[in-house]
Formats: C-alpha cells, sequence, structure tokens
C-alpha cells in the first residue's frame, strides 16, 4: 500500500493490518453483540410470551434461566435456538441442558425415583438445587 508519505521515503513504506480476536477488545464486543442478540430479545419474549416468572443471568456468554413451567422453559429453548441461528450461532449441546431445580425439585424427583437433582457450574461454582447437612435449602 503506499501512501503520501511513502513516496519521499526510501524504501516505500510498508502498512500491515493485523486482526486482534483475543484480548480486552473481543469479550466488550462479545457484550455488545450478545445485548442484541440475547439480552433485548429475552426482555421481549419474557414479557409477550412467559406466563410465569423467568429469572435471567448473563454473565460475559455464559446463560442461566430459570422458568416457573417446563413446558414454557422447552418453548423458550426452542424459539432461542431459532434466534441464535439467524445470527450464525448455536448453543453448544454438551453445555446446554434443562434441569429440574428450586425447592420442590428435590422431593418431586423422589416422588419419580430419579434420585438427586442434578447440578450445574456457573462460572467455577457448582450449583445444585438440594439441602445442606443441616436440611437447609442450598
Amino acid at each position: 500500500m503506499r501512501t503520501p508519505f511513502s513516496q519521499k521515503l526510501k524504501p516505500p513504506l510498508k502498512l500491515e493490518v493485523i486482526f486482534c480476536v483475543r484480548g480486552v477488545v473481543s469479550p466488550l464486543l462479545a457484550n455488545i453483540y450478545l445485548h442484541y442478540v440475547f439480552d433485548l430479545w429475552v426482555d421481549a419474549w419474557r414479557k409477550k410470551c412467559a406466563h410465569g416468572d423467568v429469572v435471567v443471568v448473563r454473565y460475559a456468554d455464559d446463560n442461566v434461566l430459570g422458568f416457573q413451567d417446563r413446558a414454557e422453559a422447552d418453548r423458550f429453548l426452542g424459539e432461542f435456538r431459532e434466534r441464535l441461528g439467524k445470527f450464525g450461532l448455536e448453543l453448544h449441546p454438551d453445555k446446554t441442558r434443562r434441569i429440574e431445580f428450586g425447592r420442590f425439585a428435590e422431593q418431586d424427583r423422589r416422588k419419580r425415583g430419579e434420585g438427586k437433582p442434578e447440578t450445574f457450574d456457573f462460572w467455577d461454582s457448582r450449583t445444585s438445587a438440594g439441602r445442606t447437612g443441616t436440611g437447609t435449602l442450598r
């Protein structure tokens, strides 16, 4: 690439453009992008489509969502997959799952003979819908 200044310099100035895909700017851009792809959309979905409570926690590109109704959670997951597809994105199959959670999860699973509630990790913190050794909810 020649610039007005390169004509006066010997040898000509060579410019090279390098794109940074790691570093501080990448998480910042991802957060801006996810604000439009996820945050605004999920807020509108919650107001327009949800009948029960919906809790949303997002930290960077990790999300945890809680739904009062299982059918609503399933419907959201399907519509969210479609939403991501419009942007060329998809959910990681090993990191995306629906689990039973809340204060009745343990007794409901016990009634069905399914054992203890599942756990999940969210930013290096293991979370479960069980009870502590003293019997209080975790």
